[in-house]
């Protein structure tokens, strides 16, 4: 098992404004939920390619 701790500074954005606001009403068929303003993107992006490079760098790749 591998813990991975996320950079406090894009926690908001990421995880609030972007994943909780727009992916997860879209998602779930609750389009009328979705925020359609881009606060957020910038912060999803930037995590996603943080824990891609920390999942990249494990040295058991069988833990995916």
């Amino acid at each position: 098992m591998a813990e991975l701790d996320l950079p406090a500074a894009h926690h908001r954005g990421y995880y609030r404004d972007y994943s909780n606001s727009t992916l997860w009403p879209v998602l779930h068929s609750l389009s009328d939920r979705m925020s359609r303003a881009e606060e957020g993107y910038d912060s999803y992006r930037q995590m996603n390619n943080f824990i891609a490079r920390a999942a990249f760098d494990l040295r058991d790749r069988d833990a995916f």
